[in-house]
């Protein structure tokens, strides 16, 4: 009688398919994943970067205007053309010019340099504010206390695309 040996082929059920299958399939998720997680730090870097250009550009708006500030003589502030008169006593217009949605729109001075990268010139209003006496003056009876005109600066920007907004204030004594 003779014996027949089985084929090592025959033996095998197919363990060694199923388990690369698994290994591929846990290789494409990780994968998948990874592809993910770089393009979402992507985006965040890129809207990273519009926000910075959005601050620079409306600092450098308000150095324009603390510039014009510094000129020799002002013109007269007419509330028109991005030149306020801020009286909170008022009782016609207590609000400041930027509590107003679209002031950046209607009310403003465009920033007159050039910016690269940005999708919208940056814009500023200055507001005059009532004056004040500085404390720690001399008070002689001969003279009067001097008093300070305080103006301050309100600028808006957008970056590269019109999803960031940055807007600062500053405040310029005179």
């Amino acid at each position: 009688m003779m014996r027949q040996l089985r084929s090592p082929r025959r033996a095998q059920r197919g363990t060694a398919l199923i388990v690369s299958l698994v290994l591929l399939l846990v290789l494409t998720i990780l994968g998948i994943s990874s592809m993910r997680t770089s393009g979402l730090q992507e985006r965040m870097a890129g809207n990273l970067h519009d926000a910075h250009l959005a601050f620079q550009a409306a600092e450098a708006a308000l150095r324009e205007a603390e510039r014009f500030l510094g000129s020799a003589s002002l013109p007269e502030f007419t509330n028109s053309n991005g030149l306020y008169v801020y009286d909170p006593t008022d009782p016609t217009n207590p609000d400041p010019v930027w509590k107003d949605p679209n002031w950046h729109l209607t009310k403003a001075r465009v920033y007159e340099g050039t910016l690269n990268g940005v999708s919208t010139p940056p814009r500023y209003v200055i507001e005059e504010l009532p004056t004040v006496t500085l404390p720690g003056q001399s008070a002689a009876a001969d003279e009067p206390l001097p008093e300070m005109t305080i103006y301050r600066v309100t600028a808006w920007a957008r970056g590269g695309s019109d999803a960031s907004e940055v807007i600062l204030q500053s405040t310029y004594m005179r």
